[in-house]
C-alpha cells in the first residue's frame, strides 16, 4: 500500500474536475499524508470550486475530517480560509461527519478565527458553527485576539456582512471587553484605525456591556487611542460623544498622561484651546501631574522657539499651578525661562495671571533669574524680575554661584547685564563652592580671548575685582589664562597687574609652566614673560620640570630652544625628577625631528639613562619608531645593547606593544590602550646590521622575538592597509640573521605560542613556523597548553585561515589528544565553544582525534554540543562515531537533558535521543527529566505548541520502555541511519561544506506549483533524498552558450563551499537539460523577511535575535572576502525557528555583460532604498561597508515591523529618489528601536559606518540582555 501522496496525486486533487478525482483518486490513500502532512482531504478543502459531491464520496470512504498538518490545522481550517461559494453546505458536512470545530492549530486559532479572517467572512458558515458551540472567546496565540478582535481590526470598512456577524457575535455572548495580547479590548482597535469606521464604532459603541473605561497595557483609554491621531477635527465627534457617555476624562496612561496632557503635547495644533475647554467643562482636571510631576503647563512650554501664547492664558484661567515643580524641581516659568528667544509679553502674562514664585529652585539649585542669564541674557526680562516683581537679586544655586557668576560663565559674557548687577552691589569677588572661582576666574577660563572679554575684565577690575585671589587648587585668574591656547597680551596685563609672576598653585604650577605646555607657544610670547620677570628656570613640584622640559614635551622648536638656553638662563644639560634629560624628553614627544637630535647630541651625552634605565633609543623605539630617528642615534655611537632596568634592549621596545593606560568611565578603573607602530625591515635591519644581541631575554624571560609575537597591533588583521609590508617578511629576517624561536620564556611559552593567542592569523605565517626544522608542535606552556590547544581557543567565528592552520596541523603529526592542565584536549577545547565550525571539529576526528574524549566533568562530545550549538547531522555524525549517548556525566545530566534545554530548542534533535530508546523520564542529579526540562520550556508562547504536541504524541511501554509513535513536526527529518553502517552519502552532505555536485533529474522531485514566479527565475519546493529543498529554475536559459554554463558551475562551487547557520545552504545543480537550469539549495518555512514583515507583529526579542543572525550572516560572507551587494529583506529568509538566512549572495563574483547577465541582473542596472549612495552614484570604490547601508535599511524595516515606503510614488525608482539620498536624507527613526546603530550604518560617509565586528558585539550584548529580561 502507497503510504505517501505523490506530487501527481496532489496535482489531482487540487485541479482536476470533481468527477475525475471520484473515480481515479485510490481509495486506500483517503487517510494517507504528503511530507507536509497534508491529507487528501487538506488538498481538496484549498479548491475554489470544491462541491458537496466531492466532500460526500471522501467522507464516505471515511476520509479524517480531523487529520493535523505539521501546523496543526485540519481541513476545516482550510476549508474556513479559502474563498467557497457553499462553505456553509461544507461546513454542515464536516459537523456531520465529527469535525472537531474548536480544534486549535499552532497558532490556537480555531476554524472561528479563520472565518472572520476573509476578507468576507460569511454569516451563514459563522451561524453554524455557533449552532453547534463553537467558542467565541478563544484567543489564538500570535496577538491574543478573539474572533471579534479580527473582524474589529481591519482597516478596510466593514461590509453589511461584516457588521452583521459583529452583531451576531454579541448576541451569542462574544465578550466585548476582551482583551488582545496588548490589552486591547475592540474599541480600542475600532479607534486606532486609519481611517475609523464609523459604522462598526456605532455597533460597539452602542453595547450595553462595553467597560467605557478600560484601559490596554499601555494604560490607554479611548481618548488615549483618538488623541494619538494628527487630524483632530476628524475625531472631535467621537471626544464628544465618549464625554457624553461617561468616560472617565483623567485616566492616565503609563507615563502618567491623561488626555489632556496629549492635547498640550502638541504645541502647534489649533484645535487645542478648543479642546482643553471641551475636556475641562466634561470634568477633566487640568492640574493632574504625569509621572516626572509635569503639569499641563509644562507641555505646552517648548525648549526653544516660539510658543502659543493663548494655551498658556487659557490653563491659567483654569488655575493650573505655573509653580508646580516636576521630579527635577523645574517650574513651567522657570521651563519657559530656558527658552533661548524668550518673550516679554508672555513673561508679562506669567507674571499677571500666574502669581509666580521667582524664588524657587530646581534640583541643581538654579532659579528662573539663574536661567535667563544663563539661556538667553535678556536684559530687559531681568529688569522686569528683579526690579518690578522684587526678584532676590543676591539668589545663589546650590554652588553658591550668584548671578554675576552666571553672567561671567555664559560664553560670551553681556557687559551690560555685568553692570546692571554690580550695580546691584553683587560682590566680583565672591567665590562659588565647587572651584571656589570668582568672576575672573569664569571670564579667565574662556576660550575667545576677544577684546569684548578685555572690556568686562577692565571694567571689573575697575569695579575692585582682586586679580590676587586663588580659587580651590590655588590658581588666579592669570593661571587659568595662560592655559588658553590663544594669546592676548592686553588680556594677560590685565590679570598679571599686582600679582606675583612666580605665584605656584597648589599643583607647584607657576602660570609659566601652564602657558609653555600649550601649542604654538613662540619666543616672541616668552619674550613678554621675561619682561614680567618670571622665573625660567624653576621647576614642577611634581617632577621637577622646568619651562625648557615641558617645552620639549609639546612642540619643541630650535629657536625657542635657543631662546631659552641663551636669554633665559635654562641649562641644556638639565634632568627633571626621573633623571630625564631633554634628549629623553625630545624622544617621548610626538614632534621630534632629527635636525633637533642632532642638536642636543652635542651636549648631551646619548647613552645616558633614566631612572628607569632607559636610553634615548629606548624611548625612541617605544613611541616614535621612524627608521630615520633611530639610523640617527646609532650613527652617533648609541650603544644598541643598553638594558634597562626589566632587562629590555632598544629592541625589545621596537617589538613590544605600544600602549599607555588610559581611564575607563565605565569599569572606573585604569586599562591598557593599545596603538598602532609600524615595525618594518628598514627598522630591524639597522639593529641587525650593527650586531645586536639579537637572542637576548629580558626579565620575564622574552626575547625580541617573542616580544614580536606577543605585539598586538601588529598581528591583528591589517589587509586593508596595502603600505603594511607582510609580517611574514619581517619573521623571515629574524630567522635570517639566527633568532632562536625555540627559547622559552618564563611562561615556557615560544614565539609561536604567543603568535596563536591573537584573534587573527595569517595561513602563511604559521605555514613558514610549521616547516621549520626544530619546531616542536608538541611543545606545551606552563599551562600544558600546545600550539593547537591555544589556536582552538581562538575559535570564536572560526576564521577561513584559522580553519586551515587547525586542520593543517592536524596532518603535521600534532598529537590531537593530548591534555592541558584543565584536561582538554583542542577537540574538548573547539566543543566546549559556542561559535565552531562542526567540519574543523570533524576533519580533526578523521585524522585521529580521539572523538570518545571525555572532560573532568565526564561531559563527551554529545553533551558539550547539545549544551552549546547542537546541529542536527553532526549529532548522526558523532552517534556514528560510537559516542555514547546515554552517557552520564557528574551532574546526572544525559546528552538528551542537555538538548531539552537548550535555549533554541531542536526537536528533530529530541526526536533522535528518543527513536534510540532515550528515556524522557531519567533524573539528574537535580531531581530534573528531559520531560520536565521541556514542559519547562512550554512557559515560553514560540515552544507552547511544539512542546505540547510532542509530549502528547510520545508513549511509552512501561516494561520495554520504547516509543510507540513520534508526530513528526518538520517534512526533512529521517530516521538515523544503522549505527553499524556508514551515513549515507546525501546525508553526509550535510555535514561540512559540499562540493559542487550535478543532481540528476531523477533525484529531484518537484512540485510543480512554484511558490515564486519572477522575470528571470521560478523557485518550486522539491524533494531531494527525503530533504525538502528548493529547486530555482532559470528562465531563458535556453540562450546560454556552454562557456557561461561553465561560469555557472563555477559560481555554484563557490557558492556550495560557503556554509554557516545564518547563509542558505547551496546543495548542487541540474545542468543536463541546458534548456531549464535548476540549481537546488536550502528551503526555509517562514518564507523571506519581506512579506513575514509585511503579515506578522515580532516581537522586539524576535527582532533583537533576526537582527543578530543577520549581522552575523553578512560577517561570514565578510570572511570569505565576498561582497552580497544586493542586500535587502527579500534576500533574507526566516527557517522554522526564525533564524535568518541570507541568500542571493552567488552569482556576484564573476558576472560579466554577455547574454548570461540577462538572466541573472546585475545591481547596478537597478536603483533601490538598499543601496549605498557611493553604489547609486555609480562608483567603483564602493567597498563591504556598501553591505552595512544595507544592513542599516533592513534593520529600520525590522525595528518599526514595515516595509520602507516613499510617499510620493513619482520618487520610487528614479533619479529623484537618488537625488534624496545623495543629499542624506533617510527614513525617520522617531522612537525606533537601534536608533544610534541605524544611523551609523546609513551614514553617508562610508567610513563612519562601523566595522561588522562591533555590530556583532552590539547585538550580542542585546540578545543577552533581552534574553534576561524574558
Amino acid at each position: 500500500m502507497q503510504n505517501e501522496l505523490s506530487v501527481e496525486q496532489r496535482t489531482r486533487l487540487q485541479h482536476a474536475s470533481t468527477g475525475e478525482i471520484i473515480e481515479n483518486f485510490p481509495i486506500v490513500l483517503m487517510n494517507s499524508k504528503d511530507s507536509d502532512e497534508l491529507s487528501p482531504l487538506h488538498y481538496i478543502c484549498q479548491r475554489r470550486n470544491l462541491d458537496l459531491e466531492l466532500l460526500t464520496h471522501f467522507f464516505n470512504y471515511k476520509a479524517d475530517p480531523n487529520y493535523e498538518d505539521q501546523n496543526g490545522d485540519t481541513p476545516l481550517h482550510y476549508l474556513c480560509k479559502t474563498e467557497i461559494p457553499n462553505r456553509a453546505t461544507l461546513i454542515k458536512l464536516f459537523i456531520k461527519n465529527n469535525a472537531s470545530i474548536n480544534r486549535t492549530n499552532s497558532l490556537l486559532e480555531t476554524p472561528l478565527h479563520l472565518l472572520c479572517k476573509n476578507k468576507k467572512p460569511d454569516l451563514d458558515s459563522i451561524k453554524i458553527l455557533g449552532e453547534k458551540g463553537v467558542a467565541f472567546n478563544m484567543k489564538e496565540s500570535m496577538e491574543g485576539n478573539t474572533p471579534l478582535h479580527i473582524l474589529c481590526s481591519k482597516e478596510e470598512k466593514s461590509s453589511q456582512e461584516t457588521l452583521e456577524i459583529v452583531n451576531y457575535l454579541l448576541t451569542e455572548n462574544a465578550d466585548i471587553n476582551a482583551k488582545n495580547s496588548q490589552g486591547n479590548n475592540v474599541c480600542h482597535l475600532v479607534l486606532k484605525q486609519k481611517i475609523i469606521d464609523h459604522t462598526l464604532y456605532k455597533v460597539i459603541i452602542g453595547n450595553d456591556s462595553l467597560e467605557l473605561d478600560s484601559v490596554n497595557d499601555l494604560k490607554e483609554s479611548f481618548f488615549h487611542c483618538l488623541l494619538k491621531k494628527e487630524d483632530k477635527q476628524k475625531i472631535i465627534m467621537y471626544l464628544k460623544e465618549l464625554l457624553g457617555k461617561g468616560c472617565n476624562p483623567n485616566l492616565q496612561d503609563n507615563n502618567g498622561w491623561t488626555p489632556l496632557h496629549l492635547i498640550c503635547s502638541k504645541t502647534n495644533d489649533k484645535m487645542n484651546v478648543s479642546l482643553i475647554n471641551l475636556f475641562i467643562e466634561n470634568g477633566a482636571d487640568p492640574n493632574i501631574g504625569d509621572k516626572e510631576g509635569r503639569n499641563l503647563l509644562h507641555h505646552v512650554i517648548p525648549k526653544t522657539g516660539n510658543m502659543d501664547n493663548s494655551l498658556v492664558e487659557i490653563l491659567m484661567k483654569h488655575n493650573v499651578d505655573c509653580n508646580k515643580q516636576d521630579r527635577e524641581g523645574v517650574t513651567p516659568f522657570i521651563k519657559y525661562c530656558q527658552n533661548d528667544t524668550p518673550d516679554v509679553d508672555m513673561i508679562n502674562v506669567f507674571l499677571e495671571e500666574g502669581e509666580v514664585d521667582l524664588n524657587l529652585f530646581t534640583k541643581d539649585g538654579r532659579s528662573a533669574l539663574h536661567m535667563i542669564i544663563e539661556n538667553s541674557s535678556n536684559l530687559e526680562i531681568l529688569e522686569i524680575l528683579i526690579d518690578s516683581n522684587d526678584a532676590d537679586v543676591e539668589i545663589k544655586d546650590s554652588k553658591e554661584r550668584n548671578l554675576l557668576h552666571y553672567a561671567c560663565k555664559n560664553s560670551q559674557p553681556n557687559i551690560e547685564i555685568i553692570k546692571y548687577l554690580i550695580e546691584k552691589e553683587l560682590d566680583p569677588n565672591e567665590k562659588e563652592s565647587k572651584n571656589g572661582w570668582t568672576c575672573l576666574h569664569f571670564l579667565a577660563q574662556l576660550s575667545d580671548l576677544s577684546d569684548e572679554l578685555t572690556e568686562v575684565i577692565e571694567f571689573l577690575i575697575e569695579s575692585d575685582a582682586d586679580v590676587t585671589i586663588k580659587d580651590n587648587a590655588g590658581n588666579l585668574p592669570f593661571h587659568l589664562i595662560c592655559n588658553n591656547e590663544e594669546f592676548n597680551d592686553a588680556l594677560f596685563e590685565l590679570l598679571a597687574d599686582g600679582i606675583e609672576i612666580n605665584e605656584v598653585n597648589d599643583n607647584g604650577e607657576t602660570p609659566l609652566h601652564l602657558f609653555v605646555l600649550q601649542p604654538d607657544r613662540t619666543a616672541e610670547y616668552l619674550e613678554w614673560f621675561k619682561d614680567m620677570e618670571a622665573d625660567f628656570t624653576i621647576g614642577r613640584e611634581s617632577d621637577e620640570r622646568n619651562a625648557l622640559h615641558l617645552h620639549f614635551l609639546n612642540e619643541p622648536d630650535e629657536e625657542v630652544l635657543s631662546y631659552l638656553v641663551d636669554e633665559c638662563e635654562c641649562e641644556i644639560d638639565s634632568k627633571d625628577k626621573f633623571n630625564n634629560n631633554l634628549l629623553h624628553l625630545l624622544c617621548q614627544s610626538s614632534q621630534i625631528s632629527k635636525d633637533l637630535i642632532e642638536n642636543l647630541i652635542e651636549d648631551l651625552d646619548i647613552n645616558e639613562q633614566n631612572d628607569e634605565g632607559k636610553t634615548a633609543l629606548h624611548l625612541v623605539c617605544a613611541n616614535n619608531p621612524d627608521a630615520e630617528f633611530i639610523e640617527c642615534l646609532i650613527e652617533n655611537e648609541h650603544d644598541i645593547n643598553i638594558k634597562d632596568n626589566e632587562g629590555n634592549l632598544a629592541l625589545h621596545e621596537l617589538c613590544k606593544d605600544k600602549k599607555k593606560l588610559i581611564f575607563n568611565e565605565k569599569t572606573q578603573r585604569e586599562e591598557n590602550k593599545y596603538f598602532s607602530k609600524d615595525i618594518t625591515t628598514e627598522q630591524l635591519k639597522l639593529f641587525f646590521e650593527n650586531d645586536v644581541e639579537i637572542n637576548e631575554a629580558n626579565n620575564n624571560g622574552d626575547t625580541t622575538l617573542i616580544c614580536l609575537c606577543k605585539n598586538k597591533k601588529f598581528n591583528e588583521n591589517d589587509k586593508e592597509k596595502s603600505n603594511m609590508e607582510p609580517k611574514i617578511d619581517v619573521f623571515k629576517l629574524f630567522l635570517e640573521y639566527e633568532a632562536d624561536y625555540t627559547i622559552q620564556n618564563k611562561e615556557q611559552s615560544t614565539a609561536l605560542h604567543e603568535l596563536c593567542k591573537h584573534d587573527y592569523h595569517d595561513f602563511e605565517t604559521f605555514l613558514f613556523f610549521f616547516e621549520l626544522e626544530d619546531t616542536d608542535l608538541n611543545l606545551t606552556d606552563k599551562d600544558g597548553n600546545t600550539i593547537l590547544h591555544l589556536l582552538c581557543m581562538q575559535s570564536f567565528e572560526l576564521s577561513e585561515d584559522l580553519s586551515r592552520i587547525i586542520q593543517h596541523l592536524a596532518t603535521l603529526g600534532c598529537n590531537l589528544n593530548l591534555k592541558n592542565n584543565d584536561e582538554q584536549t583542542p577537540l574538548l577545547i573547539l566543543f566546549n565553544s559556542k561559535y565552531r565550525h562542526h567540519e574543523t571539529s570533524f576533519d580533526l576526528i578523521n585524522q585521529g582525534a580521539d572523538p570518545l574524549i571525555k572532560d573532568k566533568n565526564q561531559r563527551n562530545l554529545l553533551h558539550l554540543m547539545n549544551i552549546s550549538q547542537p546541529y542536527y547531522h553532526a549529532i548522526h555524525f558523532l552517534i556514528n562515531k560510537g559516542i555514547g549517548y546515554k552517557d552520564i556525566d557528574v551532574f546526572g545530566n544525559t546528552p538528551l537533558h542537555y538538548a531539552c534545554n537548550h535555549e533554541e530548542i531542536d526537536f528533530d534533535i529530541v526526536r533522535i535521543f528518543t527513536e534510540l530508546g532515550m528515556n524522557l523520564n531519567q533524573t539528574n542529579l537535580k531531581g530534573e527529566t528531559p520531560s520536565s526540562l521541556l514542559n519547562g520550556k512550554s512557559e515560553k508562547p514560540q515552544f507552547n505548541y511544539q512542546v505540547t504536541r510532542f509530549l502528547t504524541s510520545v508513549k511509552f511501554d512501561k516494561k520495554q520502555q520504547k516509543i510507540q509513535k513520534l508526530i513528526r513536526l518538520n517534512a526533512d527529518y529521517k530516521p538515523l541511519p544503522s549505527l553499524s553502517g556508514k551515513i549515507p552519502k546525501h546525508v553526509g552532505g550535510f555535514l561540512k561544506p559540499m562540493k559542487f555536485q550535478e543532481i540528476p533529474l531523477d533525484q529531484i522531485k518537484i512540485n510543480p506549483k512554484p511558490i515564486f514566479s519572477g522575470e528571470k527565475k521560478n523557485i518550486y519546493i522539491a524533494d531531494w533524498f527525503g530533504q525538502k529543498v528548493c529547486a530555482t529554475t532559470l528562465k531563458n536559459s535556453i540562450f546560454i552558450t556552454k562557456t557561461e554554463v561553465e561560469k555557472f558551475k563555477k559560481e555554484l562551487s563557490f557558492v556550495c563551499s560557503l556554509h554557516y547557520p545564518h547563509t542558505v545552504r547551496f546543495f548542487g545543480a541540474q545542468l543536463q537539460d541546458e534548456t531549464k537550469l535548476t540549481y537546488i539549495s536550502e528551503y526555509c518555512e517562514n518564507g523571506d523577511l519581506s512579506t513575514y514583515i509585511s503579515k506578522n507583529n515580532i516581537s522586539l526579542t524576535n527582532k533583537i535575535k533576526i537582527a543578530s543572525g543577520i549581522a552575523k550572516g553578512i560577517a561570514y560572507l565578510h570572511s570569505k572576502n565576498t561582497m552580497h551587494r544586493k542586500l535587502k529583506t527579500s534576500k533574507i529568509v526566516l527557517d522554522r525557528r526564525l533564524r535568518p538566512k541570507i541568500t542571493g549572495y552567488g552569482f556576484s563574483r564573476q558576472m560579466t555583460d554577455t547574454l548570461y547577465s540577462t538572466v541573472l541582473k546585475t545591481i547596478q542596472t537597478v536603483h533601490d532604498p538598499y543601496q549605498s549612495p557611493e553604489m547609486l552614484a555609480e562608483s567603483d570604490t564602493y567597498d563591504f561597508k556598501t553591505d552595512i547601508y544595507s544592513f542599516g535599511i533592513i534593520l529600520w524595516e525590522l525595528m518599526n515591523n514595515k516595509k520602507l515606503k516613499i510617499t510620493d510614488p513619482r520618487v520610487w525608482g528614479s533619479k529623484r529618489w537618488t537625488e534624496e539620498i545623495m543629499k542624506g536624507n533617510r527614513p525617520p527613526l522617531k522612537d525606533c528601536k537601534c536608533k544610534k546603530m541605524i544611523a551609523r550604518c546609513w551614514h553617508q560617509d562610508p567610513d563612519q559606518r562601523p566595522e561588522m565586528k562591533e555590530i556583532l558585539e552590539y547585538f550580542m550584548v542585546h540578545e543577552k540582555k533581552y534574553e534576561n529580561m524574558n
